[in-house]
């Protein structure tokens, strides 16, 4: 603009008898002004007045003044000028509004009696027309430029969503991957321990009907409910997986919980001397699925009986912050070595060859613990080992 501004005002004093040359230029909104004069004192004169400009803005007219009369008739105090003061016998404006959001007004001021005032008023409506085109041409390319720019950005961001989509769809893939090659190692296990204890109770019945002896019957009868216990403890687990979505929390009442719990354990407690702390450190009832609770604290305790010595101290401690709940439960038992500790929650992992368990639950409890968003911890005690629970809470 600086530069078409220099070249007109160079053009036009060259060409016309003006003494003032004043641009006015509005752009959304965004209003700029410049001037230059000749052979007159500006000093009274006010270019920033853009009370003229904005009627002309709004009209979109031209305007032709041509003596002081024809100004204060208009009232329009071009140059600050509103009065008989005025230095200028004559003045004209010619708006430049061809195109949306951009307006331009040229004034000429003249101070002296000029006859040929028609022709110049057609050589800078001429002008003005030419300017006008120009700065269309000008807009429009700027137009362009930013609406390339725009959709360079749009490219840019679609490009981003493509990828993370891309990358969402891989993850997803590889999710379902990891899903589809868990049930099948779930179903292989599964069918194989359940395969093991229907055969032997199949064989035990066999058996039954063969003797008539009444202590012997009694010792089969045993065994075989020791298998329905191993089948039903077994089924358990398998349904706490596959249902984790629609046990739904629920106000528990912690006494009557660890009593319970205790009950639950009494079998496991009976294999080996076992002293059992439950600790209860809320003192308050809590917000919670009972029975993902019961799963976790049963589990954990079992396993510390299992991997322990003929003798086993248990401590078992719920506590509550504002935003955790968290369960402790250490023991002075064997502890975890270090070629097993980064398999100990993969499913059907067994630590230990003397293990009678199924393998199914550290695997069952890291799969509660992500559904509930929560983390799990453990290290070696010296001896024993400590597992730490902590799971987001909202009561």
């Amino acid at each position: 603009m600086d530069e078409i501004e220099e070249i007109l005002n160079s053009f036009i004093f060259s060409l016309l008898k003006v003494s003032a040359i004043k641009f006015s230029f509005n752009y959304k909104g965004k209003y700029w002004t410049s001037h230059q004069v000749r052979d007159i004192d500006a000093s009274s004169l006010s270019f920033e007045d853009k009370r003229a400009e904005h009627k002309i803005f709004v009209g979109g007219k031209y305007i032709y003044c041509r003596n002081k009369a024809d100004m204060l008739r208009f009232n329009i105090p071009f140059f600050g000028i509103d009065n008989l003061e005025s230095p200028f016998k004559a003045i004209l404006a010619l708006p430049l509004s061809g195109f949306k959001d951009v307006q331009m007004v040229i004034t000429v001021g003249y101070i002296h009696e000029y006859p040929e005032l028609d022709e110049d008023f057609n050589f800078l409506k001429l002008i003005a027309d030419t300017l006008c085109n120009k700065l269309h041409q000008l807009f429009l390319v700027e137009s362009l430029e930013n609406q390339h720019q725009q959709m360079s950005m749009q490219n840019a961001q679609i490009k981003v969503l493509k990828e993370e989509l891309e990358s969402r769809i891989e993850q997803r893939t590889e999710d379902l991957n990891n899903i589809n090659k868990e049930l099948k190692t779930l179903f292989y296990h599964t069918s194989h321990d359940f395969r093991a204890p229907l055969t032997n109770i199949h064989g035990v019945v066999n058996l039954l009907k063969e003797t008539q002896d009444g202590n012997q019957m009694l010792d089969l009868l045993g065994y075989i409910e020791l298998s329905v216990k191993g089948l039903y403890k077994m089924l358990y687990k398998l349904n706490a997986l596959s249902s984790l979505e629609i046990h739904e929390n629920e106000e528990i009442d912690l006494p009557n919980f660890i009593t319970s719990l205790r009950e639950q354990l009494e079998e496991a407690t009976k294999v080996k001397k076992v002293n059992l702390q439950l600790i209860d450190s809320i003192q308050k009832p809590v917000i919670f699925s009972k029975f993902l609770l019961s799963i976790m604290m049963e589990n954990l305790i079992e396993n510390s009986i299992k991997y322990s010595h003929q003798e086993v101290n248990i401590k078992a401690k719920l506590s509550l912050s504002s935003q955790h709940l968290t369960i402790i439960v250490e023991d002075d038992g064997e502890g975890i070595s270090d070629q097993i500790k980064d398999h100990i929650f993969t499913m059907y992992y067994r630590g230990n060859v003397k293990s009678e368990g199924n393998g199914l639950g550290l695997y069952l409890i890291k799969k509660i613990i992500e559904y509930k968003k929560g983390s799990i911890g453990f290290e070696n005690l010296n001896p024993g080992t400590q597992f730490k629970i902590t799971i987001p809470y909202h009561s």
